[in-house]
């Protein structure tokens, strides 16, 4: 399949319908849902980091992982050049738990068809001031895969079944708006990204919804000079867990 891109000044967008690395870019999806959730609780690079200082955690990939977010955030990221960069601007991920656990919201099909279509609002991607043309067109699926509460990770922390035998694997998809960004040249860029959750369907933007603003500074470094300066023990991944993540 051919890697048909969007052109821009300092960087290219790859077509959603592509393959990148040797998977399509729904794969990768998969594949980036896999790495956040089975990374740590504590000092998780899209749910608790808020500069973007553990973005490299197990970031190791053919694709490089730019966190997303569930709120505002501001974030620095040091990215090697050369490396596709797939970046959620909204999206969801969402695994099932035993049948009326807590949770358990309804078959995967469901769940991911109600947020997107009914649920997510106003996305926009700006990169240094170019507003990325037709957001609607980037949309990816994949909901054909598993996820298993292995020790230590985020899946552990926060499911709603409190048996710790109850691990899964549990039925998972994830689905929204993504951008992979190619030949991003070497530097600094900007990135806005981001929309809301309308989870009271009232069709406007108002104080009950959950808005996502991402602004981050993206620093595009040489890979020789690539570091994940993280603390050797700082943050770790079991073995059971690097095995998940590279399945």
């Amino acid at each position: 399949m051919a890697k048909k891109v969007a052109k821009y000044d300092g960087f290219s967008v790859i077509n959603p319908d592509a393959v990148v690395r040797g998977e399509t870019v729904s794969q990768w999806t998969e594949n980036y849902s896999k790495w956040w959730h089975y990374n740590p609780f504590e000092n998780n690079p899209v749910t608790d980091d808020p500069t973007g200082a553990y973005a490299c955690l197990n970031n190791d990939d053919k694709v490089f992982y730019l966190p997303g977010s569930g709120g505002t955030d501001t974030r620095t990221y040091d990215v090697p050049f050369g490396k596709p960069v797939l970046l959620p601007i909204l999206n969801i991920t969402y695994f099932r738990e035993a049948e009326g656990s807590a949770g358990d919201f309804g078959p995967v099909d469901e769940v991911l068809d109600w947020v997107v279509n009914s649920i997510m609002k106003g996305m926009y991607a700006r990169i240094d001031g170019q507003d990325i043309a037709n957001i609607e067109g980037y949309r990816v699926t994949e909901r054909d895969f598993t996820m298993t509460a292995t020790p230590g990770s985020f899946i552990e922390a926060t499911r709603g079944d409190p048996d710790p035998e109850a691990r899964g694997p549990y039925a998972s998809g994830t689905d929204g708006y993504w951008l992979v960004l190619d030949t991003l040249s070497e530097g600094e860029h900007t990135l806005e990204s981001g929309g809301y959750f309308d989870w009271n369907e009232t069709g406007e933007l108002d104080d009950s919804d959950q808005v996502v603003a991402v602004t981050a500074t993206i620093n595009v470094v040489k890979n020789k000079d690539y570091v994940c300066d993280l603390d050797a023990g700082t943050v770790t991944v079991t073995d059971v867990q690097a095995d998940l993540l590279l399945a």
